[in-house]
């Protein structure tokens, strides 16, 4: 070669036929990265002429002992024969890649309005996952019970509310004389279905109040004493609903 200190390189080339990179190998020393921007070779980057995150794979040293097709690369890195002393204490033995060839791409870029940006950002967000997400959740007797004390609550209140606003708009036509003659003409089904969807609630809402005094007073705090309270509010409830239902 013409250069003794480069005598020996090695050209890998890409799947396309491109020459990717070159390896340069020199005798008892080390390599030397002739481009400033990071190339990629079998997973490992070189970043800066000289400095390199890890060393090429042991298999380049075998491959770099081939004469290299294009002998007027050497002429080209005659620059790169004394490094400066921090390059050659920073550089291990086999750590360096050439890139050959460089594709250009063509990136065609848009000026938004600022109103724009705030329309992505939003579409992002709605995207996102909510948080608590209840089907994460196993269904436990604990956390259960405890919503449907606030659902069935609601219910009440509402009905109870609405009842009482509706008669006070409208005193002659929702009295209770006509309420319980319009009740009396339904069918026994939708009677009782009735009276199940009212008194459920009820009796549940109702022994849910009395287990939270138990609890306000200290009784029934442990795990296994809030599991059989909770047990026995669903006894009762079922219990008292029958009770009113046929009554």
């Amino acid at each position: 070669m013409a250069n003794s200190s480069l005598d020996k390189y090695h050209t890998t080339f890409s799947e396309s036929g491109l020459i990717q990179a070159v390896v340069m190998a020199r005798p008892r020393r080390h390599l030397i990265l002739c481009a400033l921007v990071p190339i990629k070779a079998e997973g490992y980057t070189a970043w800066h002429p000289g400095l390199t995150t890890k060393p090429l794979p042991r298999q380049y040293t075998s491959l770099a002992s081939q004469p290299h097709p294009h002998p007027h690369v050497t002429s080209s890195h005659r620059r790169f024969q004394n490094p400066p002393s921090t390059e050659r204490a920073c550089a291990p033995e086999w750590s360096y890649a050439l890139p050959s060839v460089v594709r250009r791409r063509r990136i065609q870029t848009d000026s938004l309005p600022p109103s724009a940006h705030q329309e992505i950002l939003n579409g992002q967000r709605l995207r996102r996952p909510k948080s608590p997400v209840l089907t994460i959740y196993q269904p436990q007797l604990t956390w259960v019970g405890s919503i449907l004390s606030r659902f069935t609550g609601t219910g009440l209140a509402v009905l109870l509310y609405g009842s009482a606003l509706v008669y006070l708009v409208a005193p002659d036509t929702f009295s209770s004389a006509q309420v319980i003659d319009f009740i009396s003409t339904l069918p026994d089904a939708v009677k009782y279905a009735g009276k199940v969807v009212l008194a459920t609630p009820f009796a549940y809402h109702s022994l849910c109040g009395v287990r939270h005094i138990a609890w306000d007073v200290g009784k029934f705090l442990s795990l296994r004493g809030a599991y059989g309270t909770g047990y026995a509010v669903i006894a009762g409830t079922v219990i008292s609903t029958v009770v009113m239902v046929l009554r």
